[in-house]
């Protein structure tokens, strides 16, 4: 009970929902038996299967909330153009491409492996020389084929995370 208000707050929305933050705390609300909506900018953006989730488009003085604020007690507003300090910023990052990684780098048997025990199986490996698969492509003068299979698939986030400030958000221990 609101003691301010004198009755229960259960309906809350949720703005920038699709966030690190919203997303944690629509996950929080709901838990706690709190009416969630999720208003994100565009349907893709949606990602809160169990709330009541809303595209309320481009945030500005011209979006209309009416729908969004409907039976609602509560906002909490936490959508926010990050890592974007002015429109010359913006204007400069515009035409770039950005690589992002968690930072740990995985053999593939390594990601099958954690994969399979991820949904409790035993992953079946035959292990093969890489220099046998090599001369086996090469020889059907496939080198591009044999550099795309054979060779290292690390991306690299170090353009990210130089321009942009950004790096990756904890893994939680039960997803290691």
């Amino acid at each position: 009970m609101d003691s301010k208000y004198g009755r229960t707050m259960s309906s809350v929305l949720v703005t920038g929902a699709n966030g690190f933050v919203g997303e944690a705390l629509c996950e929080f609300l709901a838990v706690n038996d709190m009416h969630v909506r999720a208003a994100t900018r565009n349907e893709i953006d949606i990602r809160c299967e169990k709330e009541d989730n809303i595209s309320v488009g481009e945030i500005d003085g011209n979006t209309d909330w009416e729908q969004a604020l409907k039976d609602i007690d509560c906002v909490v507003h936490l959508a926010a153009r990050v890592h974007v300090m002015n429109e010359a910023e913006l204007k400069l990052l515009a035409d770039e491409t950005f690589l992002v990684s968690d930072g740990k780098d995985l053999s593939t048997s390594d990601l099958i492996k954690s994969i399979a025990s991820g949904i409790g199986k035993s992953p079946y490996l035959i292990p093969v020389s890489p220099r046998l698969l090599n001369i086996g492509v090469i020889s059907l003068e496939k080198k591009l084929v044999a550099r795309r299979l054979l060779g290292s698939l690390q991306v690299d986030s170090s353009k990210v995370r130089r321009v942009l400030g950004w790096s990756p958000p904890p893994i939680p221990p039960k997803l290691r």
